[in-house]
């Protein structure tokens, strides 16, 4: 807030700023004073008052030559801030792109990375439903040589039941020797044969152990992938974070934008009140006769501005 009190040469009047908070459009330091300047030339077609039939009061020319320059190093000032304010933002704004890009290089070169672990887990998936067919094999032989030798039990039962029966029967020694001994050889063979149907049993049975944990291992590969997919999810959810953070840069710098536009209006219209004050604007500007005093003193402060 500034206030210009003129005393004895008129009513005081004030001069309101609000560029702590206010928006404006990115404009490059060394135009600021033209423009300005160019506001102030607009004034100046205007701002030339007096009497139809007097002199206007040298006292109002001498007001406006100390108002004037006294506004305008503030205006600067204060401008200048404003402008540094809004290039701070367009830099912000500048580097959480440059972050925003670099996240997403990275989540592409993730992205990659889960690509493959998803063909490698459908490659480990063939190989398990591959491994599950043989092991359901391997179950069916495993039941079916269980099988084999529950008759091969019964049949060494029933030898051992001949055995008492030829020893009990009261045959011919010949004929208790050829049975004896055919039922012997019978007996050696019975018992060769599951000998040999245990050792495959044996054999079938660290092939299917082999098989489960195999199985195991493929079951804890698609765990990983579960845990992969949970990491993509997350950071799908970061780049949404980083979208959100962006837009408030951006609408910050629109509502600069409006509001260094009002600042400028604000300065027009100062300047244009302060002439008005002290008999320099209206209709009767023409019959003022220090019109190229005042011109001369606002092609001045023009320089100066421009300096």
């Amino acid at each position: 807030m500034s206030d210009f009190d003129h005393g004895e040469y008129g009513e005081p009047f004030e001069m309101t700023w609000d560029l702590e908070d206010a928006a404006s459009q990115l404009v490059p330091e060394e135009t600021i004073p033209r423009m300005f300047a160019a506001n102030l030339s607009d004034v100046a077609q205007q701002s030339i008052v007096g009497d139809d039939n007097s002199l206007a009061s040298e006292r109002g020319l001498d007001a406006v030559t100390q108002v004037v320059p006294e506004a305008l190093p503030k205006t600067t000032e204060k401008l200048e801030r404003l402008q540094r304010q809004v290039t701070t933002l367009v830099q912000n704004d500048h580097n959480d792109t440059l972050e925003l890009e670099a996240l997403e290089r990275g989540l592409h070169d993730k992205s990659d990375a889960l690509s493959q672990i998803r063909r490698k887990l459908d490659r480990a998936g063939i190989k398990i439903e591959r491994q599950a067919s043989q092991i359901t094999r391997l179950e069916n032989t495993e039941l079916s040589l269980s099988t084999t030798i529950d008759k091969l039990n019964l049949q060494l039962t029933a030898a051992k039941d001949l055995i008492l029966q030829v020893t009990a029967a009261n045959d011919t020694e010949i004929q208790q020797s050829t049975t004896i001994r055919d039922l012997n050889l019978q007996l050696a063979a019975a018992r060769h044969h599951e000998s040999l149907q245990s050792v495959r049993v044996e054999e079938l049975d660290r092939q299917l152990s082999v098989a489960k944990e195999d199985h195991r291992g493929e079951v804890r590969k698609l765990k990983v992938k579960h845990q992969a997919n949970q990491v993509e999810q997350r950071h799908a959810g970061e780049m949404r974070k980083i979208a959100k953070r962006r837009n408030p840069y951006q609408f910050r710098i629109k509502e600069l934008e409006a509001a260094l536009t009002t600042s400028k209006q604000d300065v027009d219209d100062t300047i244009k009140n302060a002439m008005k004050v002290h008999g320099f604007s209206g209709a009767k500007a023409k019959s003022n006769p220090h019109k190229e005093d005042v011109d001369v003193m606002l092609d001045r402060i023009h320089e100066q501005m421009l300096d």
